[in-house]
């Protein structure tokens, strides 16, 4: 199987092409990162593959590393050490991370709860609460939503109904639904 491993990192960006059967590097670039880590990786994944005597098609898989991990939609993979960074998880890098492989390599940071966690649907609904018969709308939580416009409010105002205001977020346990936005009629 023919890999490649794109490094960018704020000064450079390295890759290297290997094949795993044989256990043989068979190309390798590197070059300044400058002011686009993105053009930086591409540039040096085909230079390494290039090198290696192959095309991109080749690679079965593209593994990114480093501070630029996350600007390299090429990537099918994103590898980071110790554990997860708020690039990786926060809205504007998440997606662009694609798989995420933690490698944990022994580090303490001291500290015993991370303050950003990526939760899955498990996590999710442990720790979603259950209303009891005794909770009210403001005990059961409130959800704000902030939609719609001057001229287009039919969405934002059924986001908040759900269809003949049957009561805010059927099944999601929200007890109150507050809609910010432009006024509706």
């Amino acid at each position: 199987m023919i890999c490649a491993g794109v490094d960018v990192g704020s000064i450079t960006a390295k890759a290297a092409v290997y094949d795993s059967e044989s256990g043989r590097v068979l190309g390798t670039a590197g070059q300044l990162t400058g002011w686009s880590p993105r053009e930086a990786g591409e540039a040096a994944l085909t230079t390494a593959v290039r090198t290696a005597g192959l095309r991109r098609g080749d690679l079965v898989r593209v593994v990114g590393t480093g501070y630029g991990r996350v600007a390299l939609p090429f990537a099918d993979e994103t590898v980071t050490f110790s554990c997860a960074k708020p690039v990786h998880l926060l809205p504007a890098g998440e997606p662009a991370s694609g798989l995420l492989t933690i490698i944990d390599i022994g580090l303490d940071f001291g500290v015993e709860v991370p303050a950003l966690q990526r939760l899955d649907r498990v996590d999710v609904a442990s720790l979603w609460p259950v209303p009891g018969v005794t909770d009210d709308k403001y005990s059961r939580g409130v959800l704000g939503i902030i939609a719609g416009s001057e001229n287009y409010s039919g969405a934002a105002v059924l986001a908040v109904c759900r269809g003949g205001c049957r009561g805010p977020c059927p099944g999601g346990g929200a007890g109150l639904a507050r809609r910010a936005g432009h006024r509706v009629g």
